[in-house]
């Protein structure tokens, strides 16, 4: 049986966040979502000192950073000032240093661009592989959970429309789209040239093996 990796979430703009938080009922749940207040400290040291359940050493924390591409910040640094993207980064390592064994990383695609993005999917993963983490990426692009999840949550409002591997998300179609979902474009690529072309193609993730599957098939 295929290891689930990376659990993502699909929300719309009437899902209650509580009701998704209750649904995934694990211990020890640690919630990465941005809030700028809780860098309204006057140093890096400090808000360690506030979000750590326990003292660690500048070691422990360097190592951390360091891992999710925040070489060079310093203890003495102003968090407020940092981008979006490393206060999000911040966030994710203070989890990560209080050893979380369930990580529910909230809208990260806003706060992350492409390459930071793909930094943080192979820390989690690794996370997943090596260490047994959970993790659960919300977001509200179905595109991007189908590409970088393994299984996939679907909410309408706060109900369950899909809960499953990726793999199985195609012959689901039609209950996605009667509920206004759309599909990840390549499987929309894929019913498409179903429908019109009536050539049958594997439903993926992988564009890879789409193009491959083309050169077969067409």
């Amino acid at each position: 049986m295929e290891k689930i990796i990376l659990n993502g979430i699909l929300v719309d703009s009437q899902t209650n966040f509580r009701k998704v938080i209750l649904d995934i009922n694990k211990n020890n749940l640690d919630i990465i979502k941005f809030n700028n207040d809780k860098f309204l400290v006057p140093s890096l040291e400090l808000y360690f000192n506030l979000n750590c359940v326990k003292k660690v050493n500048f070691k422990k924390i360097s190592q951390v950073l360091l891992m999710l591409g925040l070489k060079g910040k310093k203890l003495s640094d102003f968090p407020l000032s940092y981008s979006n993207s490393d206060k999000y980064k911040l966030l994710l390592a203070t989890a990560l240093i209080n050893n979380s064994s369930c990580l529910l990383l909230v809208f990260p695609n806003l706060y992350l661009d492409d390459c930071n993005m793909n930094l943080i999917l192979n820390v989690l993963k690794k996370l997943s592989k090596e260490y047994n983490k959970n993790i659960y990426i919300v977001s509200n692009q179905i595109d991007f959970l189908y590409r970088e999840c393994d299984n996939l949550i679907i909410y309408k409002k706060n109900n369950i429309l899909f809960n499953s591997n990726r793999n199985n998300l195609y012959e689901k179609k039609d209950l996605l789209l009667s509920n206004g979902y759309c599909l990840p474009p390549i499987l929309n690529f894929i019913f498409e040239t179903e429908t019109m072309k009536k050539v049958k193609l594997s439903p993926t993730f992988d564009i890879k093996e789409l193009m491959k599957d083309i050169y077969r098939n067409v």
